[in-house]
């Protein structure tokens, strides 16, 4: 079956966390992670699932074992060390021009929260020539441990 492009770009339409669907903007807002600020689904307050359709830049994927982390890095420690890929227009043009749209909308949804002008992590663009996103997830995930301390008790019953 031959893939087809403006069929599914039609499919994806229809989905609310697609980022250039109509639904996208209404579905979604900003929520608290602690200190952090999340993209949320406004219906159930629950992380969104964002889909962006594009090409991912093949020298700047860093999802290797330890992802952008280097041992000699006076930015932080392995604990702190993310997954990292960077994606740019498809080169589909049906899809090309669906990043674009994409771009501006998730600018708008980071001006609605950006504290600062400084805004070169996620959204990468110079001067609308080439615009980028950069996705990051951390490599290890903190994970609640309980600690069980076993004490037997021997009866001898005479």
């Amino acid at each position: 079956m031959v893939f087809n492009a403006p069929l599914y770009r039609d499919y994806l339409h229809t989905l609310k966390s697609y980022v250039v669907s109509a639904f996208f903007l209404v579905s979604s807002g900003w929520g608290q992670d602690g200190s952090a600020n999340i993209l949320v689904e406004k219906e159930s307050a629950q992380v969104a699932v964002v889909i962006v359709v594009g090409k991912i830049i093949h020298d700047r994927l860093y999802c290797g074992p330890t992802g952008n982390y280097t041992s000699n890095s006076k930015f932080g420690t392995l604990k702190t060390a993310k997954y990292q890929l960077t994606i740019g227009r498809p080169d589909q043009e049906v899809f090309a021009n669906e990043f674009d749209t994409a771009f501006k909308t998730l600018q708008k949804v980071q001006s609605g929260i950006a504290s600062t002008q400084d805004r070169q992590h996620f959204l990468i663009g110079e001067n609308d020539k080439v615009n980028n996103i950069r996705f990051t997830a951390p490599v290890f995930d903190e994970r609640l441990t309980v600690r069980f301390t076993y004490c037997i008790v021997r009866l001898i019953v005479r």
